[in-house]
């Protein structure tokens, strides 16, 4: 193990029961040889095996940076056994991994998750885990028709209103959270809803679900990406306090100003 990754590991042993330590030593100095390192997140009660690149590119920052294990941590704290989670923007599926290292069979998890690279590599952690109710689903939510945004060429995130962005707009296939929760008569009781500029639209689709099921909401704003297509995140809480919700500011960052992401927490 390089003196570099100590800490980090440290980190996650300190999330897992003494007697799991071996098995997570043996398995990390095995990474080479498996192409997988195990991962540990707040709350951990089992061990999650990823693949080296998904954990360097996704899994590393719920972990072990300080950041991640925050935004995680606080989430993990609000699940219920029982649960119903929609993972809706899963990428690679780190929020619905740690629900089941946290939960096990005790939470049903939906990841939904568009961009095709992701989707496979989700799969792959998925079969790797052998995660049962862990359902994938490759489309986007939002209103429920098809929707357009941007692939962005370095971390692979599907974007709406990314000014920076790069490439051209491609068109997903998309269902809704109420047309969802209707196919399946699995509505959500918590949804973690991370969509790069699209929330509106998912609100949208999701009026029934919310006025009737009232699931809590853990939601990633971006401001940014909503002014470039002349929308307000103050609209967005507006919204969700019409809906009957208590909307509770996760503290990410120290900010004079909203410019940058940042989460919320709601309530019915």
């Amino acid at each position: 193990m390089r003196a570099a990754s100590i800490p980090g590991k440290l980190i996650q042993l300190s999330n897992l029961a003494l007697g799991q330590w071996p098995a997570f030593i043996q398995a990390w100095w095995q990474r080479r040889k498996s192409g997988t390192v195990p991962c540990v997140f707040p709350s951990s009660l089992q061990l999650i095996h990823v693949p080296l690149q998904e954990f360097y590119e996704s899994y590393w920052f719920f972990s072990e940076s300080k950041q991640g294990c925050a935004e995680l941590g606080f989430f993990l704290r609000q699940l219920r056994p029982g649960d119903v989670l929609y993972d809706i923007g899963a990428f690679r599926g780190a929020y619905g991994a740690a629900a089941k290292s946290v939960l096990g069979d005790a939470v049903q998890v939906h990841a939904f998750e568009p961009v095709e690279e992701n989707l496979h590599r989700l799969n792959t952690v998925a079969e790797l885990n052998r995660f049962q109710g862990f359902t994938v689903v490759g489309k986007a939510v939002g209103s429920g028709a098809a929707i357009a945004g941007t692939v962005d060429g370095k971390d692979g995130m599907l974007r709406q209103g990314d000014a920076a962005g790069s490439g051209a707009s491609v068109e997903f296939p998309s269902t809704s959270v109420d047309a969802y929760a209707a196919e399946t008569g699995l509505p959500p009781s918590v949804m973690k809803i991370d969509i790069e500029g699209f929330e509106f639209d998912l609100l949208e689709g999701a009026r029934q679900t919310l006025r009737e099921r009232h699931p809590r909401l853990w939601v990633e704003v971006h401001p940014n990406f909503l002014a470039a297509q002349g929308k307000r995140w103050e609209d967005l809480i507006e919204i969700l306090k019409a809906a009957g919700y208590s909307v509770t500011f996760f503290d990410d960052f120290h900010l004079p100003t909203r410019d940058l992401s940042f989460h919320i927490w709601c309530e019915p």
